[in-house]
Formats: C-alpha cells, sequence, structure tokens
C-alpha cells in the first residue's frame, strides 16, 4: 500500500511538472494561461526573478506581487541514477542554477540554460504531504528559502521546512 501511495504521489507531481511544460508551449499563443509557481510550503513564498539580465538572483516574495514567477521543470537525460529537470523561468527563458556551491554563498541565479551540472536538479517527493525537496545535481545541495532571507540558496539536505516545497 505505501508503494502505491509513494507512486500515485510521484506520478501527480510529475504531472504537474508536465503541465507545465505543456502549458509553457502554449502560453506565448495565450498569455492568460497560468504557469505553475514553485512555492515554499514553509512560509508560501513564491521563487522568482526580477528581470531577464543573467545572474538575477532567485527570491522569494509574496506569491500575489511578485513579477516572474512562473516555472518550468524541463526533463533532462543527465546520466541513468535519476530523472533530472532544468528547472527554467516561464517569463525569461533562463534557468535556475546554484552559484559558488563549493563556498558558504550558495546563492541560487537564472542563467542561460546550458549544459552545466549546476542547472540540473533531482526532486524527491514525500510521501505523506505530496510535496518535494529539490536538490542540485552538481552540489549535492538542497534548494532553501529561510524565512529570514529572500535569496534562493543551497544548503545541506535535511528534515528542514524550508527545503519543502510544492507546485502552485
Amino acid at each position: 500500500m505505501a508503494l502505491l501511495t509513494v507512486a500515485f504521489i510521484a506520478a501527480t507531481f510529475v504531472a504537474s511538472f508536465t503541465v507545465a511544460a505543456a502549458t509553457a508551449n502554449t502560453a506565448s499563443a495565450n498569455p492568460a494561461i497560468q504557469v505553475p509557481w514553485i512555492v515554499n510550503n514553509n512560509d508560501q513564498r513564491c521563487i522568482y526573478v526580477s528581470s531577464a539580465a543573467d545572474e538575477t538572483p532567485v527570491r522569494g516574495g509574496s506569491c500575489g506581487s511578485v513579477p516572474n514567477k512562473g516555472w518550468v521543470f524541463d526533463w533532462v537525460n543527465v546520466d541513468h541514477f535519476g530523472d533530472y529537470y532544468r528547472i527554467r523561468n516561464h517569463s525569461t527563458g533562463k534557468c535556475l542554477l546554484m552559484r559558488d556551491w563549493g563556498s558558504a554563498a550558495n546563492k541560487g541565479v537564472q542563467y542561460p540554460c546550458l549544459d552545466y551540472a549546476d542547472q540540473y536538479w533531482h526532486v524527491d517527493f514525500h510521501t505523506t504531504s505530496g510535496h518535494a525537496t529539490i536538490w542540485n545535481k552538481n552540489s549535492g545541495l538542497c534548494m532553501v528559502l529561510r524565512s529570514w532571507q529572500t535569496q534562493v540558496e543551497g544548503s545541506r539536505c535535511g528534515d528542514y521546512a524550508d527545503q519543502v516545497w510544492r507546485v502552485g
């Protein structure tokens, strides 16, 4: 029974990403289509970018008031060890990557989508909630949005509420 629950939740979460990808392909023709947001489950902030410039920080803000908050999960076939995605901003077309992964900075920024390991993300599904933890392939760090900070960062993965995400 537990395996069926895990499979159902995983399929539901991936289906959200599939819908997001399909929506992205039609949204330019129909700007009224809503592209999914990535919402931090701890404080309900959406991630967004404030401009289309390279290296623009990926930040967290109120889901009602921030621009450029629609994200698409593009599946990439990196290796046979798991599913990875590029997390692409729908408005700018640029991907979320984790800069300075070896330092204390570990900041999330947007950059043109290329074949960089720091742009590959894995989604670990939570069996009880349907939410997920998202970690970077290059660094192994989890995407986090701490309540006292505005920029998305990477942090050692653990059982922390500010590392839990949902598609909204």
